[in-house]
């Protein structure tokens, strides 16, 4: 959704050994066949040894019960049920050594684990391997044939012998629309594998330990990251109880959702895998949570462990396959956890390892490069991955749980020297900096002489690390930065200036599920989001001149730039919602109806009038009206109202759809949920009196049903929704005498329910048309309840109750006192800056009632500056007539409304301009300004308005009285 384009710089081939096909959509083969070996004989230097050596005391008991009576226990099946893979038989026919090979692989006890395996004695030797006798090995790369003994075919012999290498180029074949899909931090913990050398099984919950990935719990922040709602601890009582007490609130735990979102991504990534055919998918890191593959490092890179094959199966291959996505290359880097989170010395050598086992897995070094040419389509891409994990290789006494070199969780013996990483805990800090520092070098170095028609890089620390590198990248022709870690779905524009530093787009793909999002999922609450999404992936669209960015939701939505919009415009950042208009305007005709009503009600929430947008939205929307939601229905009519475009065709098709999704929910065949509720019909209301739509039979519609459910005591209309309804009726002059009967005598039995705000907001509307002698009664008790619950009314409630008190009470006798407790009230708000009302009818209203009251028309006189630039012309008569009628004077105001006024003088009548310079004048405007403004503004009218008490009805009156 979002675009990147620029030329394209030119073709550079680089060495092909990775094609896909011509066919279709591309599918992806590489050159030979596709198996894995697998040697027969045990690595040479691993030791072995019998049961009662001491590398094997804390396994010897439980080993030696287990072969005798044990295997024959009720319980047997379940805590030996890897004996088969391992052994190669069941365990109820499994030798002694069978069980110490079992105790050496995959312990079903933690604690009980055996530090060698038997030497002799097991049922499918060699003994010495955790796959009954069928080590896997990764010495050549499924598809090479063996001749090809380079990088894309044969491991190193150490884990960083290849490092800075270029991995083979892959070309794709075909003219079709060309996806990259990009996932990171997606790996879950592998609950089900049986962890040996003593470690912890990868459990945080007590239905954690099952097959399949089960998601990490982390803590959740605030957005700043300065207050935490919920510790890991707090989270993981969610996942105990799902959700359920003692789960606190502030968890934002959100059931279906929170405790499965690998499997959610998954299943959204293999829908969209299947629609889009991806050529190939960008890996961030943070592959298996918590820690990597739960392995010590240093195993020879051609051979596989057992943890590593099982983590693979249970987390990747078993989850991340179907069409359009088994085969495709995964092109990946190590996030922290895969170096061992807070420790150094788990087997990340062994995701490396892994490149040579799978026809799919690329990850040969820390750090590498690679091309991928798209043949018939004449441009071509250079990759560089690298690894950024120093970031979390702080000094061993910091930060234990964020930091890989931590002194605390490795132990004192810990080592990666055999792989070529750290060689202690001191070193490791020193180890990952110098990594990072050979990096820059090798990147600065080759980027520039790249010719490719794209430059991307992938790591994983997110976007805002190392801003000044990557700007430096950027000048040297970096297009596009792929990141992880931060746990959630983030698209940074390059004129994000506020924090992207680096001049190019970056991309934030933490969200893939392994771990729990950096906020809660719950679209409802999204104040603490840094991104548009929590749990995700991003579908790249590529071709010579541009890259559409797309990013996808857990349950498929294609989300991000409608929902960025909408956290643009609730943060008022206009400038961040214009930049994103630009996009979202091409991408409209993509978009769902829900997408699109999201869309407007972004520009809605901004107030930013965009004619166009909001037109092709309208034409786009309208022929799919049924598919949204009552809610959106609203939205969307408030959409146009708070932008004021008056779209009057498609505010027909939503009054229709409303009164047929009514008329269905009364004979019963509606669909449950679609038909809109009586406080969601009066908001549509709202929004059609807000633009001057009357449509009499919606609003015939909306009164049937308020009548009918406030004569039969049924639930629906609230007072807020009543009150709403009135003020729109009025506004529209829309007279349904009936309703208003209904609605007054409801409010003369239940008065004790209604806010105080709302029966001024009745009384405001029914007031001029329902006549104050037959409603005496009623009238008085509504404005005794105002003036007693006076004090919980703000500045537009007051506003009402004002305009109430001007229709009933015309000599201030209706209600002794009320027009001053009001006063009160204002005088109470005076320091109020932000809320807007009706300003000048107030003023105008109190000049007849309280002129001498100095300190009410202060406070008056203090709101209006901020009333000023909204005012109309009548706004400018009416406040400085109610203000000459007052015994107040403020200079201030003098100057300032002529000011204001000029600016928009071409819209006066001649009667209101007249009153408005006679009304300044009585202010105590001098007579040059009196001059000045009558010589800009229209003509004198040679017939004096009743109402304008300017200067000819002035004059008239005066010789009248002369007379």
């Amino acid at each position: 959704m979002a675009r990147l384009g620029r030329l394209a710089l030119g073709l550079g081939l680089g060495l092909a050994s990775a094609e896909v096909n011509r066919s279709g959509h591309g599918h992806l083969r590489r050159l030979g066949t596709v198996a894995a070996e697998v040697g027969a004989n045990a690595d040479a230097s691993l030791r072995c040894g019998p049961l009662d050596m001491p590398e094997n005391a804390q396994c010897k008991e439980v080993v030696e019960w287990a072969a005798g009576g044990g295997k024959w226990d009720t319980k047997a099946d379940n805590w030996y049920r890897n004996m088969p893979s391992i052994a190669g038989v069941k365990h109820d026919q499994a030798t002694l050594a069978d069980f110490q090979r079992l105790y050496y692989c995959a312990p079903p006890g933690k604690d009980k684990f055996c530090g060698l395996p038997p030497c002799t004695g097991c049922s499918e030797p060699p003994c010495t391997d955790c796959f009954a006798g069928h080590q896997l090995y990764a010495s050549v790369r499924p598809g090479c044939d063996g001749s090809n003994r380079g990088i894309g075919c044969v491991p190193p012999k150490t884990a960083m012998a290849y490092k800075g290498q270029h991995w083979p180029t892959t070309t794709v074949y075909g003219t079709q629309e060309m996806h990259i899909f990009a996932i990171g931090d997606w790996g879950g913990m592998d609950g089900s594998l049986d962890t040996a050398e003593g470690r912890p099984n990868i459990v945080a919950y007590n239905w954690g330990k099952r097959p399949g990935p089960s998601v990490f719990p982390r803590s959740r922040w605030n957005k700043a990251h300065t207050v935490q709602f919920c510790d890991h601890k707090q989270l993981v009582e969610c996942f105990n109880t799902r959700g359920q007490p003692p789960c606190i609130p502030e968890c934002g735990y959100v059931p279906g959702v929170d405790d499965n979102p690998q499997i959610l991504v998954a299943n959204a990534f293999k829908a969209r895998a299947a629609l889009n055919d991806p050529q190939y998918i960008l890996n961030v890191g943070d592959n298996f949570y918590w820690g990597g593959i739960e392995k010590t490092c240093g195993e020879p890179m051609n051979k596989i462990a057992y943890p590593t094959k099982h983590q693979f199966d249970q987390i990747f291959e078993g989850v991340y396959q179907g069409a359009g996505l088994s085969h495709k290359p995964w092109f990946s880097v190590l996030g922290n956890h895969d170096w061992g989170g807070f420790k150094f010395d788990n087997a990340w050598d062994q995701q490396m390892s892994y490149t040579w086992a799978s026809d799919r897995w690329v990850l040969p070094a820390p750090y590498y490069k690679t091309s991928v040419v798209y043949a018939d389509l004449g441009f071509d891409v250079d990759y560089y991955f690298l690894d950024s994990n120093f970031v979390d290789a702080k000094p061993p006494e910091e930060d234990p749980n964020h930091n890989m070199c931590s002194r605390k969780n490795n132990k004192p013996s810990a080592t990666c020297g055999a792989a070529d990483g750290p060689t202690s805990v001191d070193s490791c800090p020193g180890w990952f900096a110098a990594l990072w520092e050979e990096q820059k070098e090798w990147v600065t170095r080759l980027l520039p002489k790249s010719q490719a028609s794209w430059q991307i890089a992938v790591t994983h620390f997110p976007c805002g690390h190392e801003q000044g590198f990557y700007k430096g990248l950027a000048n040297m022709g970096l297009d596009l930065l792929v990141t992880g870690h931060r746990h959630d779905q983030e698209l940074w524009f390059p004129d994000d200036y506020a924090k992207n530093h680096m001049g190019i787009t970056c991309l934030v793909t933490g969200g893939g599920g392994g771990i729990t999002s950096e906020a809660t999922p719950d679209p409802d609450h999204t104040e603490d989001w840094y991104g548009e999404a929590q749990y995700g992936f991003y579908d790249l669209t590529i071709s010579k001149s541009e890259i559409f960015i797309e990013s996808v939701n857990y349950d498929g939505e294609v989300l991000n730039l409608p929902r960025l919009a909408k956290y643009y415009a609730e943060l008022n950042i206009i400038n961040e919602l214009e930049h994103v208009s630009r996009f979202i305007r091409k991408m409209l005709p993509r978009y769902n109806p829900h997408q699109l009503a999201l869309t407007a009600h972004a520009f809605g929430i901004a107030k930013l009038q965009d004619k166009d947008m909001m037109a092709k939205i309208a034409r786009l929307i309208a022929p799919r009206l049924s598919e949204i939601t009552p809610m959106e229905l609203v939205r969307l009519a408030q959409a146009y109202a708070s932008t004021e475009v008056c779209h009057y065709t498609l505010l027909a098709q939503l009054s229709a759809q409303a009164q047929v999704r009514v008329q269905q929910a009364s004979t019963g065949e509606v669909i449950p949920g679609s038909c809109p509720s009586f406080s969601q019909l009066v908001e549509l209301a709202e929004a059609f009196a807000q633009l001057k739509f009357q449509d009499y039979s919606f609003f015939e519609m909306v009164s049937l049903q308020a009548e009918t459910f406030l004569l039969h005591g049924y639930p629906g209309p609230t007072p807020p929704a009543l009150a709403g309804l009135c003020q729109a009726c009025a506004r529209l002059k829309v007279h349904e005498i009936r309703l208003f009967e209904v609605i007054l005598a409801h409010v003369e039995d239940n008065w004790y329910d209604y806010p105080a705000w709302s029966l001024a907001e009745i009384g405001a509307a029914l007031a001029p048309i329902m006549p104050s002698a037959r409603f005496e009664n009623v009238y008085r008790q509504m404005l005794t309840q105002i003036r007693h619950d006076r004090d919980t009314l703000n500045l537009r409630g007051l506003t009402a109750a004002a305009r109430f008190m001007a229709e009933v009470d015309h000599k201030g006798q209706f209600l002794p006192g009320f027009a001053e407790a009001l006063a009160q009230r204002f005088m109470a708000l005076k320091d109020e800056s932000k809320e807007r009302y009706d300003v000048a009818r107030v003023t105008e209203i109190f000049a007849k009632r309280c002129p001498e009251d100095q300190a009410l028309f202060s406070t008056l006189c203090r709101h209006l500056h901020r009333h000023l630039g909204i005012f109309e012309p009548v706004d400018f008569v009416r406040f400085t007539r109610g203000l000459a009628a007052s015994e107040y004077r403020d200079q201030r105001v003098t100057h300032a409304l002529p000011k204001w006024a000029q600016k928009r003088h071409q819209e006066f009548s001649p009667h209101d301009w007249d009153s408005f310079v006679t009304s300044l004048t009585k202010l105590g405007a001098s007579d040059v300004r009196e001059s000045q403004l009558r010589e800009i503004g229209p003509p004198a009218p040679s017939e004096p308005a009743t109402f304008s008490g300017g200067q000819m009805a002035m004059a008239k009156a005066q010789i009248t009285s002369n007379g």
